[in-house]
Parts: structure tokens; C-alpha cells; sequence
């Protein structure tokens, strides 16, 4: 049976994993939601220069 210290380690890494994970994917949602925010200026300031 594994002694406390190596199962608080285990916990512990596991809930980093988790965590940066979590990052990850919220970093990742938020750099798509800023692609689409630039992508729409874009389209707008095209429309500008067409009038």
C-alpha cells in the first residue's frame, strides 16, 4: 500500500494536470473568441473602404 506522502503526491500532480488543462482550454476559447473579434473589424473597415 502506497504511504500517505506518495498518495498526496499523486493527488497533487493529478490536480495540476487538471488545472493546466483547464487553462489551456480557457486560453484557447478565449483566443478563438479574439479571432473572431479581429475577423469582424476586418470585415467592417473592408465595408468602409468599398462606400
Amino acid at each position: 500500500m502506497a504511504s500517505l506522502s506518495q498518495r498526496l503526491q499523486a493527488i497533487t500532480s493529478r490536480h495540476y494536470t487538471l488545472t493546466a488543462g483547464a487553462q489551456d482550454l480557457y486560453d484557447g476559447l478565449s483566443e478563438n473568441g479574439a479571432n473572431q473579434v479581429i475577423n469582424l473589424s476586418s470585415a467592417i473597415k473592408q465595408i468602409d473602404l468599398d462606400i
